[in-house]
């Protein structure tokens, strides 16, 4: 038996108990959340094909026990690979229990949302169960449902906040199915998300919204649709790395609108995990000549410039400098269309990654 295990009980006679009367039930979660903390609790659980199907069981009842037997499964799910598969119950290429945890999740009354949300931003990280929510989400028309979910704080109606429901939008976005629904300008649902990044008070919802972009931005067919009018990304994802300084009148011609004569008190973005997701963004808008060309042009550089010289997390530093060194050398210098394609020998990776390293961890 397990260390950590105090009550001493296999995991079929604990499954078995959680189906019994609401005291019974409560205890058994309770356990199975303590021994979710431990790894190999954990494992344990994992190889317990019914006890997660016992536990989302539980988790539909919708009190404290259901929301305890959703954060055992948030333990669960975030462990591995392993664990998420088995959240999820992948088989035959379904994922059964993704559309129970949609349900949790996206229903205005549910008092399990933001649990749930968890749950399914934690399975949603690995593309191919990513692609299998895709599936459940487009074919029960919950798209929308999930939208409201991050734009709306009122779309639960439980209080729940959702915040997650952000990054389980990020994470859908490594699915091209995903990807050309959101960005149909019919249906303006990028429109509608991508002002989360300017104006959430949750850092969560902005990482998840921008880490939507940036999933985006790995295919190079989207790049000329979100630098249009209609998204206008370049705004985007430099305004929250811009701060008060000022320019010259014939520098700001060039600049983006919003981005021109910004006020004194302008602040930058103040999380550095999303500070470091909008500049590999703006790196990988980059890739291609014709955008680099776009973004040269818009003076994003002066932002960045000063950007730069304000920046003292030196991963954000050193991601900067990837985008100002494209952006300064002349494109014979760079000599290629889409520098993303560049066919890198395995012993010069090794040496930039060093470098890299070395330049992050000299304090």
């Amino acid at each position: 038996m397990l260390n950590g295990n105090p009550l001493k009980l296999p995991m079929g006679v604990v499954a078995k108990l959680i189906a019994q009367d609401d005291d019974c039930r409560l205890l058994m979660v309770e356990h199975l959340l303590s021994l979710s903390s431990q790894s190999d609790g954990v494992s344990e659980i994992i190889k317990n094909e019914s006890l997660v199907e016992v536990l989302l069981d539980a988790a539909k009842v919708g009190n404290v026990c259901g929301n305890k037997a959703l954060q055992t499964l948030i333990n669960v799910s975030a462990s591995s690979l392993e664990g998420a598969r088995r959240v999820a119950k992948v088989e035959d290429g379904l994922a059964p229990n993704v559309k129970r945890l949609l349900d949790m999740a996206l229903t205005p009354e549910s008092p399990t949302g933001d649990n749930a949300c968890i749950v399914l931003a934690n399975v949603t990280r690995y593309q191919e169960i990513a692609e299998m929510t895709v599936s459940d989400i487009l074919a029960t028309d919950r798209l929308d449902s999930l939208v409201n979910a991050v734009c709306d704080k009122a779309h639960n109606r439980d209080g729940q906040r959702l915040e997650y429901s952000a990054h389980v939008l990020g994470n859908l976005c490594q699915s091209k199915i995903f990807r050309a629904a959101i960005l149909d300008a019919s249906r303006e649902i990028m429109s509608r998300v991508l002002p989360v990044i300017h104006t959430s008070p949750s850092a969560i919802e902005r990482r998840g919204v921008a880490s939507a972009v940036f999933n985006c931005l790995l295919d190079p067919s989207t790049h000329e649709i979100l630098l249009s009018p209609t998204y206008d990304i370049l705004t985007v994802l430099l305004l929250p790395l811009a701060g008060p300084e000022e320019f010259d009148m014939d520098e700001y011609d060039k600049m983006p609108v919003q981005l021109q004569f910004l006020p004194a008190d302008k602040t930058r973005e103040a999380d550095p995990d999303l500070r470091n997701i909008l500049l590999c963004s703006l790196l990988r808008l980059c890739s291609t000549r014709n955008i680099r060309t776009q973004v040269r042009d818009s003076n994003a550089y002066l932002i960045l410039r000063e950007y730069h010289k304000w920046e003292t997390d030196r991963s954000n530093l050193l991601a900067a400098e990837n985008v100002i060194d494209l952006l300064i050398r002349t494109e014979d210098e760079i000599g290629v269309d889409d520098v993303s394609s560049l066919d890198v020998p395995d012993d010069l990776v090794e040496k930039f990654e060093k470098m890299d390293k070395d330049f992050i961890s000299d304090e």
